[in-house]
């Protein structure tokens, strides 16, 4: 189940060019003291690779913290966390290097999985974790027995913060997300040609209203209760479209579509409805084998 849960998977084997362009490169780590360095908060981005550069944001509190480390280093036990955070740190950098290190390419060629990730850049939230646990250890050998050193380093903070807000200033281009009301629209984003075909059967005359009524979940299987009023209306849930689900309205079979880019979506016929939607693991492990059957 496991095997074929992967192969519908939407990460399928890339070849090792396909993540040159969520490689990162050394200006990212310019974000680690300065927000917004490459733009990639607000104003057109200008970075090497991936937005997630902002997440390396240490935080101007958090990032004086590293003023602890004298003290921290002069103890055996915390010296030997910080030698392993520093480790996790250094392999987080290798990998979210990408292709602009030979690290990279090496698991590719070596470490079975790899193959079916395409972006290095999300290292970066290890890179993050790492810090985060060794800045934890740094803070406890910050002098808190008077109220003069947590001032000052309160001062400075602000100062780095009003230093770097003219950084953040810009027309926030490409950040646009408000021209879609999804509310009250729906993307039809067919996952194959199948889909694509009822899909635009179910969009020609799923123009009514919905209102919900009530909802009760379990992990697989989902009931909605809704009135389709003036002719049947789209309900988009908020959860992954993936092979195995199915959906009923009143016991009657309804088509699951994907919508949004990558959510359920189904033509609920109008009146007083009971939708339910349910996850059946086999048809999952049926589709995958159908899938690899076409290839």
């Amino acid at each position: 189940m496991t095997f074929a849960f992967a192969t519908l998977s939407n990460r399928a084997e890339l070849p090792l060019s396909a993540s040159d362009v969520a490689s990162l490169d050394a200006r990212t780590f310019l974000n680690l003291g300065i927000p917004n360095a490459l733009h990639a908060l607000r104003g057109h981005y200008d970075g090497p690779s991936s937005v997630v550069e902002a997440y390396l944001y240490l935080g101007a509190i958090p990032s004086l913290m590293l003023l602890g480390l004298p003290q921290a280093w002069r103890e055996p036990r915390q010296r030997r966390h910080l030698y392993f955070f520093a480790g996790v740190a250094g392999l987080a950098i290798l990998y979210m290097m990408g292709t602009h290190a030979p690290f990279y390419g090496w698991l590719y060629a070596g470490l079975p999985g790899i193959k079916l990730f395409r972006r290095p850049a999300d290292a970066a939230y290890l890179f993050n974790m790492a810090f985060a646990f060794a800045i934890g250890w740094l803070a406890s050998h910050i002098d808190r027995s008077s109220p003069r050193p947590i001032g000052r380093l309160l001062l400075v903070a602000a100062a780095r913060l009003i230093a770097s807000s003219p950084a953040m200033r810009g027309d926030g281009a490409g950040w646009d997300f408000a021209t879609t009301d999804f509310a009250k629209t729906v993307l039809l984003t067919p996952r194959d040609k199948v889909d694509r075909e009822l899909a635009q059967a179910d969009a020609s005359r799923c123009t009514g209203q919905l209102q919900l009524a009530g909802v009760s979940a379990s992990p697989t299987q989902l009931t909605i209760q809704a009135q389709a009023s003036g002719g049947p209306a789209w309900l988009v849930l908020s959860e992954l479209d993936f092979p195995g689900w199915t959906a009923q309205a009143n016991g009657v079979p309804l088509a699951v579509h994907r919508a949004n880019g990558m959510f359920r979506a189904v033509c609920v016929p109008v009146g007083s409805q009971k939708i339910t939607m349910q996850f059946h693991p086999w048809s999952m492990v049926g589709e995958a084998l159908k899938k690899q059957r076409s290839r």
